[in-house]
């Protein structure tokens, strides 16, 4: 069966580790490979962006989480890959 045709939809999780400190990875892959990010990665069809935040936390960080507050929020697509 072809893969079915959808958005690519991808998540992050912003962990907070202690009172001020989040917790970041370092991108293994490009774009911006070997740049600090937050840990996140593709939502699998079918799953939730709930579920998708929670396994790539811990795909990437090994930290269990508890999703506390979601949002949701696009980035302008003439800004992507742009830093600032």
């Amino acid at each position: 069966m072809p893969k079915p045709e959808t958005p690519l939809l991808t998540v992050d999780a912003l962990i907070i580790y202690v009172k001020d400190k989040i917790v970041l990875i370092r991108r293994k892959n490009p774009p911006f490979q070997g740049e600090l990010a937050l840990p996140g990665g593709f939502v699998n069809i079918g799953e939730t962006v709930e579920n998708a935040c929670i396994r790539e936390a811990y795909e990437e960080t090994n930290i269990k989480v508890k999703i506390k507050k979601l949002e949701f929020f696009q980035i302008p697509k003439e800004i992507q890959g742009v830093i600032t």
